[in-house]
């Protein structure tokens, strides 16, 4: 039984056999779609993270009216584990695999951050799969600002060191990847859960960042190649942002969505306008 015919309304889980392994997903099914089958919408999550950062908006996307699944990219979450090394190229083929488990001859497609640079490929790679394209934050730096993002994502795992940095080392980089997706981030009482399921997102990459292959992938000269439509996403209050209008000239179909202050991806009271948003998008 697929997925779909399970009558989900609210977030479940799967497993989609692949030939490289199992890619584990969240998803929920559309409501109130009578007599036809309602779209698919695949969301790939940002780094250091995993699907569950969709949880909150997957219930509304059902509710909008799309068949939503947010993916564990390989090596992340609970997906099974990769090899060394892919390239971008490699998770774009792999989430096409991942389409034609779940039979979706073509999907609405939606990267942010590390996986913008994933979704751009798969849109170049496989055009017949792809109906239109969601960018969420586009890693498009120039070569010597690639070079520099590879210097921060670099720390494979923790280290004995004499100061005891790694007791702390799971703690740190959960502290600093959330503060590198929102400007604002302070640790307090509140956003510990926040910290903590950062922790476990991070430590279920088995400390293994997908950098190198950031880095190999000058997504910012393969933007004017896309021809689909396009939505680019970006918030005030990440450091992609100053990346946003590199997308909106390069890219000859694309409509634009900028989000005030945090991004509703990390604010679960926000959830509505960021659906709202996508929505509006895939649905004209």
């Amino acid at each position: 039984m697929s997925p779909v015919d399970q009558g989900v309304r609210t977030p479940k889980k799967g497993y989609a056999d692949t030939s490289r392994g199992q890619v584990h997903y969240r998803f929920a099914a559309a409501e109130d779609i009578k007599g036809e089958r309602a779209p698919a919408l695949i969301l790939m999550h940002w780094v250091p993270g995993t699907g569950r950062m969709y949880e909150h908006v997957l219930p509304l996307l059902a509710r909008a009216g799309f068949d939503a699944y947010a993916l564990d990219m390989m090596g992340f979450g609970r997906s099974d584990r990769r090899e060394t090394f892919w390239t971008i190229g490699d998770y774009a083929d792999n989430v096409c695999e991942v389409l034609d488990f779940l039979g979706k001859s073509q999907a609405f497609i939606l990267g942010g951050h590390f996986s913008g640079a994933v979704a751009c490929d798969l849109a170049l790679r496989h055009g017949d799969r792809v109906s239109k394209l969601i960018l969420d934050g586009s890693p498009c730096w120039d070569e010597a600002g690639r070079k520099q993002v590879l210097k921060y994502v670099t720390i494979p795992r923790p280290t004995l060191d004499p100061e005891g940095a790694y007791k702390t080392f799971p703690w740190d980089r959960a502290v600093a990847a959330l503060q590198d997706w929102d400007s604002t981030f302070e640790v307090t009482e509140e956003t510990l859960d926040d910290v903590y399921l950062m922790i476990i997102d991070y430590l279920e990459m088995r400390f293994d960042r997908p950098a190198k292959a950031v880095v190999d992938y000058d997504m910012g000269s393969r933007l004017e190649h896309l021809d689909l439509p396009v939505l680019a996403l970006t918030s005030t209050g990440e450091k992609l942002y100053g990346l946003h209008e590199i997308v909106m000239t390069r890219v000859p179909k694309c409509a634009e969505h900028i989000f005030e202050g945090k991004h509703p991806v990390l604010a679960p009271e926000r959830g509505s306008e960021y659906v709202s948003a996508i929505s509006a998008f895939l649905k004209e």
